[in-house]
């Protein structure tokens, strides 16, 4: 991915997403720089994991290793940042900003891939098609439920935890926004099938 990609992602998903939760929690602040120290945490994490994981010859990381990288850039980054207490204070868990930033920044990144995989599907229907964007621009990325909290809070803590103790599982990462992705297209196809049957 390119500094220039990478922007526009920052500019498009990142960044109204931090300005969200900016607007929700009082005592934050954006960092200065934030753009800059992102993308110099990325690019070096992108060299490290592109040598680490992938083949010499591949074009590169795959979609859901991007999508990693750039979390975990976040994560280490921490662009929000608290005005007058320690980041991992007593009870900051339940204010985990930033990890919150990095699971709607892959959820943002991940919704507008589903979408262009859509429009450029060559073997759907252009029914199909129109319903598939249509379900994701109603109803958004859908989340498994779970029996304990739900999808987004299990998976913010593990992200608060994870960046606590300095602890990066990248391809565990990338495997969870993997399944996130397979679930959303097998309900979306099961929905149009269901309709096509009109049930």
């Amino acid at each position: 991915m390119t500094d220039s990609e990478l922007r526009e992602i920052y500019n498009s998903i990142i960044l109204p997403e931090a300005e969200s939760i900016l607007n929700e929690n009082s005592g934050l602040l954006l960092v200065n720089n934030a753009f800059e120290l992102l993308s110099f945490e990325y690019a070096a994490l992108h060299d490290y994991y592109s040598k680490k994981y992938m083949h010499p010859n591949s074009d590169g990381l795959d979609t859901h290793k991007e999508i990693s990288t750039i979390l975990i850039s976040l994560l280490k980054v921490k662009i929000l940042k608290t005005i007058s207490s320690d980041y991992y204070g007593e009870n900051s868990s339940k204010h985990a900003f930033n990890e919150t930033l990095a699971f709607r920044t892959g959820c943002g990144i991940l919704n507008s891939i589903i979408k262009c995989d859509y429009e450029e599907n060559k073997e759907l229907s252009k029914e199909e098609i129109n319903y598939s964007l249509k379900e994701l621009d109603d109803k958004g990325l859908r989340l498994p439920k779970t029996t304990y909290q739900k999808y987004d809070q299990n998976t913010i803590t593990e992200f608060y935890y994870t960046s606590r103790e300095g602890s990066y599982n990248f391809l565990a990462l990338a495997d969870k926004f993997f399944w996130i992705e397979y679930f959303n297209k097998k309900i979306i196809k099961d929905g149009y099938l269901n309709q096509q049957k009109g049930e």
